[in-house]
């Protein structure tokens, strides 16, 4: 039997189906978690491996919030010879270095003003400033790298080279250095 449909009954279908079309396309438009935004960047291979082998890929890709200061692929590849592995074979250490790496809140370039100091998951503070656009984060050197004539602590500086990846639970900066905290 061959139905005659009406404008108006197309246009009562079309208004049914449109919420569902809408909601689709938002959930494709969501970033997702700071892992899978890290995972979709392609650029933080070995972050996300320090990630997973410190057993902090559950805690990152939870409710949050947090900003990430993600280390890039190049940056891992400026560590002294065997530092990596031998990181990745003291989880404790792993865990350590990739929580010095994160903060319990979300911070955007917009929102450093002016310099702040910020707890990281580690425990330690890490100093955010601005040179222009461009974020920067001072963290302190290690012990190993304080001279005994300077006059304070030696503090290491990370770039922030690409900046505000938002994710579903934070946002993510890509710096261009690994931060030691002297494991």
């Amino acid at each position: 039997m061959l139905t005659h449909r009406t404008p108006l009954t197309i246009l009562a279908a079309l208004t049914l189906l449109a919420p569902a079309a809408l909601r689709a396309q938002e959930q494709q438009q969501q970033p997702g978690t700071v892992i899978d935004v890290l995972e979709k960047q392609g650029n933080y291979t070995t972050f996300l491996r320090a990630i997973r082998a410190a057993g902090l890929e559950e805690t990152f890709r939870g409710t949050g919030p947090f900003t990430i200061f993600a280390p890039t692929d190049e940056a891992f590849a400026k560590l002294p010879e065997g530092k990596l592995d031998a990181l990745i074979a003291d989880p404790e250490a792993l865990k350590d270095l990739v929580s010095y790496h994160a903060v319990a809140k979300p911070i955007a370039t917009a929102d450093v003003t002016e310099p702040m100091n910020v707890k990281t998951l580690q425990g330690s503070v890490v100093r955010l400033s601005r040179d222009g656009e461009r974020l920067r984060l001072q963290a302190p050197a290690p012990a190993a790298e304080v001279t005994a004539e300077a006059a304070k602590p030696a503090a290491w500086t990370a770039n922030v080279v690409s900046a505000d990846m938002k994710a579903s639970n934070g946002v993510v900066h890509a710096i261009d250095r690994v931060l030691d905290i002297g494991t």
